[in-house]
């Protein structure tokens, strides 16, 4: 009788899982030690639709996945051993291990490992396999690094934010309606609801936020210019006092509000700090500023803890190139893309404080540890720099259009000094080296 085949990598705990677990049922099978990319080569041969490891053939059978295998082991031992896999309730804890936390290990280590320490992880992939896998991996591991740092979203900062998730065993829940948005953009380690929060009924709230204890509520439309147009629109109001009230009836630790530096209008001084007279001019900042004073109200009437992040002008690679979201960023970038001209609003003097959204990210994960009580208090989320339009197209290049005049500030700039001596936060991206890497691979 021919013996299973056991097909893992040397560094990965869903193979080692799987190994485990057939060495505890008492199932003897021979394990065969393939390289990153190898993988791929033997899973498509064994007539699998993705290579990931772990892999078990049983003669013309071929098992993937370790809980695969471990329920087709638990099947097959004739021993008394059990690891009860098949009990529903297992099942749901194994789901959450593998599903949230797996993916956020994998993460977080290649993240460490690959980006940081490669010369100690090429050894450990090269133990058990031959001479000639071997020389193939020397060969091909600058591909191979690559390749695993896009396809697992892998980085530094990816990997600091895993490593939170893993250490508080985090579960995120995302609503969006996606009429911006793609869902090919949604990470997939998370819960993903479709729905529109400013017409949902509360009973539905309640049910998908249970046992929630964070809200981060980023649903609005955010621009200026949609709002002058369209200013009846009020669905930016209408999902905020929503999502508060699900916060008060759920007893949320603390919720989050994304709200806009638009509230400061044109400033009296610059940079601005959040002590700065309000002074919104357009619908949307009114309503974000409206939001702000509900925040109070909630944490001083209902004592819900609530934070409001005042953003200034949010860019990444993600921006969409069209609708209520764009941005002067997004606009310039599909325009250099496409060898346009790049339209400028206004004479292109004003000046703009442009965030990364990464930094962002990183302001929203402090606030939420934040473990002292900030009852309805606010924050910039600035870099302190600003650039004028006319500089941000120069970065680009290529001709200039002067066109369209807008109601907007002359000049936003933020003070941080709040952010970074209450949260301990400072920005780490420039907006000049992140554009550079743009046009250089454009």
């Amino acid at each position: 009788m021919i013996r299973p085949m056991l097909y893992i990598f040397t560094i990965s705990h869903y193979c080692e899982k799987a190994r485990w677990a057939l060495d505890y049922l008492g199932i003897d099978v021979d394990v065969q030690i393939l390289a990153p990319g190898t993988h791929i080569e033997i899973a498509n041969k064994l007539g699998l639709k993705r290579g990931s490891v772990p892999f078990l053939r049983v003669g013309e059978i071929v098992i993937q996945g370790s809980d695969a295998i471990i329920h087709w082991a638990e099947q097959e031992n004739k021993s008394n051993a059990t690891l009860g896999s098949l009990n529903p309730e297992v099942i749901a804890v194994e789901k959450r291990l593998d599903d949230k936390l797996g993916v956020h290990i994998r993460r977080w280590f290649y993240s460490e490992a690959i980006l940081e320490a490669p010369a100690l992880v090429k050894p450990i992939f090269m133990h058990g396999i031959s001479a000639w896998e071997k020389l193939k991996l020397t060969l091909k591991w600058p591909i191979i690094c690559r390749l695993m740092t896009q396809g697992m979203d892998l980085g530094h900062q990816q990997g600091l934010e895993s490593l939170e998730i893993i250490k508080q065993e985090i579960e995120v829940i995302i609503l969006d309606n996606l009429s911006t948005g793609k869902k090919e953009n949604i990470n997939p380690r998370a819960i993903f609801y479709e729905c529109d929060v400013s017409n949902m009924n509360m009973n539905s709230f309640i049910y998908l936020f249970k046992d929630v204890d964070t809200i981060f509520h980023l649903a609005a439309t955010p621009q200026v210019q949609y709002s002058i147009e369209n200013p009846t629109d009020n669905n930016n109001l209408h999902s905020l006092i929503n999502m508060l009230e699900v916060s008060r009836l759920l007893k949320v630790k603390r919720f989050v509000f994304s709200s806009s530096s638009a509230v400061y209008g044109n400033p009296k001084y610059t940079p601005i700090d959040e002590n700065h007279p309000i002074n919104p001019l357009s619908p949307y900042a009114l309503h974000k500023l409206i939001g702000e004073q509900y925040c109070k109200l909630y944490s001083d009437v209902y004592d819900l803890d609530t934070v409001c992040l005042r953003y200034f002008n949010a860019y990444g690679n993600r921006m969409p190139k069209e609708g209520a979201y764009k941005s002067v960023i997004s606009v310039f970038k599909e325009q250099y893309s496409q060898n346009q001209p790049l339209n400028i609003v206004n004479d292109g003097e004003q000046k703009r404080d442009f965030i990364h959204v990464e930094d962002i990210i990183q302001a929203n994960i402090l606030v939420a540890n934040l473990t002292k009580n900030h009852k309805g208090d606010i924050f910039n989320v600035g870099t302190g720099q600003a650039y004028t339009v006319n500089e941000i197209a120069d970065m680009f290049g290529g001709n200039k259009k002067y066109g369209e005049k807008r109601i907007e500030p002359k000049n936003s700039i933020a003070e941080n000094a709040k952010i970074t001596l209450d949260l301990n936060w400072k920005p780490k991206n420039k907006l000049k080296t992140w554009i550079n890497t743009f046009t250089e691979e454009n």
